[in-house]
């Protein structure tokens, strides 16, 4: 929603939270005066790549990638989660979430077990399918903040995201937070016995339940 070379935050200086929380983030963009909505659209599509750049793909065809080898096309499992590809599927998408399940969104986004408690438009926003104006301009009609305070300001989330990897270009490699660096991630017959320890316990808890707990919170 916000270039990440638009936004500033007052650091260093007076500071208020951490510069990787959300709030101080979502003031700096208000202070923009932002205008959230989509912007026009094209009128026609950009030019096509030129033949030099095509020429330094070295003419690689497609099943050579080897994307659809055994056991099944790289796509199968897309079109089994997704209803299809493209900003009109991603728009259909948009307005199922919307009229459908966003009054639920508050309650259920943090069940593992249910599929429809999302958006579902992940891929659609990571590939830029959709736009986040898009998402934000159907969040707003579906109620917005007042509805789902989280939805609202996932959207916020992102462009936080975009922001901090543009100011620390190492932050997918290098913790922010260098206490962080030194976590030792559990592997192996370890990890297997204390996660067999978990769902025991949430089943003890939950006797009712089917084999699916209700919840996962950061499970693994």
């Amino acid at each position: 929603m916000h270039s990440p070379e638009e936004v500033k935050l007052p650091f260093p200086g007076k500071w208020v939270g951490h510069y990787g929380t959300l709030t101080p983030f979502v003031a700096a963009c208000r202070a923009l005066g932002e205008d959230l909505r989509p912007l026009p659209e094209h009128e026609q599509l950009p030019p096509a790549h030129s033949e030099a750049l095509l020429a330094k793909t070295g003419g690689v065809r497609l099943e050579d990638l080897g994307l659809d080898d055994a056991p099944g096309r790289w796509s199968d499992e897309f079109e089994r989660q997704w209803r299809g590809f493209g900003e009109s599927a991603a728009r259909r998408e948009l307005v199922r979430w919307t009229r459908e399940r966003y009054g639920r969104y508050e309650r259920d986004r943090s069940r593992a077990d249910s599929k429809e408690a999302v958006s579902r438009l992940s891929p659609y926003l990571r590939l830029g399918i959709i736009s986040p104006r898009r998402v934000m301009e159907g969040v707003q009609k579906a109620g917005g903040f007042a509805v789902s305070k989280t939805a609202f300001r996932r959207l916020y989330w992102r462009d936080l995201a975009y922001w901090q990897l543009h100011q620390w270009p190492t932050l997918s490699q290098v913790p922010l937070r260098p206490a962080y660096a030194r976590q030792r991630w559990m592997d192996g017959l370890e990890a297997e016995e204390l996660l067999e320890g978990w769902y025991v316990d949430v089943q003890i808890q939950n006797p009712k339940q089917n084999q699916t707990p209700p919840h996962l919170h950061n499970a693994a």
